[in-house]
């Protein structure tokens, strides 16, 4: 019985030092990943606010002939359609570009970072979820931001819009 005891003890004990070493194992870990998350987050807020930088000097810039070509018989509806659909092709462009550089670059700070056995070996897994929902934030932004725009542009008349760059 005390050789039981004595052994069930030591199991105990190693099983609870077992338990402390992955504790600080995982906590060293999250201290790395936190701050590339961040960075990552960054790079997303910075990837929307070019979005709409792009969006917003297009619609500018092109007020005028979108006054002309409203002028000449395009409807509202019809123009709605096509800043949508154009809005639409940006948004695939920045997806299509996101994904294959960053599926490239994730791959290869993967392999790297194996390499270096800094977290011992790193295999990569595409980011299907992640990836999923910043694809869906990204339609968001830009179908709220052409609906805004289409909205601005037919509160403005005709001869506002296209004295506006004169």
């Amino acid at each position: 019985r005390v050789l039981f005891r004595s052994m069930w003890k030591l199991e105990f004990d190693l099983s609870m030092k077992e338990d402390i070493i992955v504790e600080a194992y995982n906590e060293k870990l999250w201290n790395y990943r936190m701050p590339v998350y961040i960075f990552v987050m960054f790079i997303g807020v910075f990837g929307i606010i070019n979005l709409l930088n792009t969006l917003i000097t297009n619609i500018l810039t092109r007020k005028r002939e979108l006054g002309v070509l409203q002028a000449v018989g395009l409807s509202s509806k019809q123009l709605s359609k096509m800043l949508l659909i154009e809005g639409l092709f940006y948004t695939l462009g920045v997806l299509l570009l996101s994904i294959s550089c960053g599926t490239l670059i994730g791959y290869l700070l993967c392999t790297v970072f194996s390499a270096m056995s800094i977290f011992g070996k790193v295999s990569y897994h595409f980011p299907t979820v992640e990836m999923f929902s910043y694809f869906i934030l990204m339609l968001a932004v830009q179908m709220l931001f052409s609906y805004l725009a289409i909205r601005q542009i037919k509160k403005q008349s005709l001869v506002d819009q296209i004295r506006e760059l004169s």
